[in-house]
């Protein structure tokens, strides 16, 4: 009698000790409310570093724009312009997908027209310039220090697509009792293009890939452009 109840024992323990033990098919999923009710979403961490990285990448194009055209610059095969900064990179990884060698560039060009700033004259510091800030500030008046060219540590009060209507405001200014400015600035236009890198003169493109990207950006053509010289971004 006592062994029958030692073997019960032992099978009853041994199957305690087998219920603790997590089958090795099981997958630990936590699941959200909306997943919960039978709504389950699965995003693959691999996805949302592909998404990290896709955003690194367009920062850079935008901060990084080629601002000028120099004349002994290199030359480089190019597809655009591409008016938008989205449109660009999608053509940039369909590319890419087919072992092209290409990085997207944001491209500023200065056109013939001009916006106009009204400004406060630079202060002799930064410190003047920002305690003149937060002077404005407290007024609700929309300005900021500005950080580069002729007038770094002016202050800038409004920028218009007038003169007349610039001139308007700076005089509102000077009733104000503050001394103000007008200044002309150059207009720019953005546009995205395509690069290849400069080591090539061409890039060979079949005719049926050709047709196929103009079905989709029919307002690109291929063109050699002046680039410069950190025109290959790591994008």
């Amino acid at each position: 009698m006592r062994y029958i109840f030692l073997t019960l024992l032992v099978v009853n323990l041994g199957y305690l000790a087998l219920q603790q033990i997590p089958s090795s098919r099981s997958v630990g999923v936590q699941l959200t409310p909306a997943q919960s009710l039978g709504e389950v979403t699965i995003r693959l961490t691999r996805e949302e570093l592909k998404d990290v990285e896709r955003t690194r990448q367009l920062n850079r194009v935008v901060n990084n724009p080629i601002v000028s055209e120099i004349l002994d610059s290199p030359l480089c095969p190019a597809f655009g312009p591409l008016a938008d900064l989205f449109r660009g990179q999608n053509l940039v990884e369909r590319l890419k997908s087919l072992k092209f060698d290409v990085v997207l560039r944001a491209v500023d060009r200065p056109s013939d027209e001009n916006d106009y700033r009204v400004l406060i004259p630079p202060l002799k510091t930064l410190q003047d310039a920002f305690r003149k800030l937060r002077e404005l500030q407290s007024l609700e008046i929309d300005s900021h220090v500005i950080t580069q060219g002729q007038d770094a540590l002016g202050i800038s009060l409004g920028l218009y697509a007038s003169l007349a209507n610039a001139e308007a405001a700076r005089a509102g200014f000077v009733e104000e009792g503050y001394e103000a400015e007008v200044r002309a600035i150059r207009r720019i236009t953005r546009e995205y293009w395509v690069y290849a890198p400069e080591s090539k003169v061409e890039l060979v493109i079949d005719f049926s890939l050709w047709t196929s990207i103009l079905i989709d950006f029919p307002e690109i053509t291929q063109k050699i452009r002046i680039c410069s010289e950190n025109n290959a971004l790591d994008v």
